[in-house]
């Protein structure tokens, strides 16, 4: 294999197999539907592992819980910075915050190191249409808040 595996330092396949065994008892225990508990425990469980935080990230993404996602991907981009679809994450939580300015950096940093810069404008784009969209639907009084950067 040329190069460094996507996920270099990560426990070794033995590890991974217990803790996907690990997720699988967890959820078998979880009654609710929602996938959160399941993964924050999985997390407690394995603090490390960056494959479990990075799909936390997703999750809270999803929940429109922006503030929980970009902590997250920040810690998988703390251990791996060059992995490029939690620097869109992480953009696109940062702009569910109101951080555009930030965003824009963490999507142009992702576009330079993609392999695949078509693949990385794709997403970084539908991320921005969801922006507006959810801007559009709060009304103008949001829309011009939530670009503002912190200050």
């Amino acid at each position: 294999m040329v190069g460094r595996p996507p996920f270099a330092g990560q426990p070794d396949r033995s590890v991974a197999d217990r803790a996907a065994a690990k997720l699988a008892r967890l959820r078998a225990e979880s009654l609710a539907d929602d996938p959160l508990p399941v993964l924050l425990r999985a997390v407690e469980a394995m603090p490390e592992d960056l494959v479990l935080r990075d799909r936390l990230a997703s999750l809270y993404l999803t929940r429109g819980e922006f503030a929980s996602a970009a902590e997250a991907w920040e810690r998988v981009l703390e251990k791996l910075p060059g992995r490029v679809p939690a620097r869109i994450g992480l953009g696109c939580a940062l702009v569910g915050v109101g951080r555009a300015d930030e965003a824009e950096a963490h999507f142009e940093r992702a576009l330079r190191t993609s392999r695949d810069p078509a693949w990385a404008r794709e997403r970084i784009d539908a991320c921005r249409e969801r922006a507006e969209s959810a801007r559009g639907a709060a009304g103008p009084a949001s829309a011009t808040t939530a670009s503002r950067p912190e200050g």
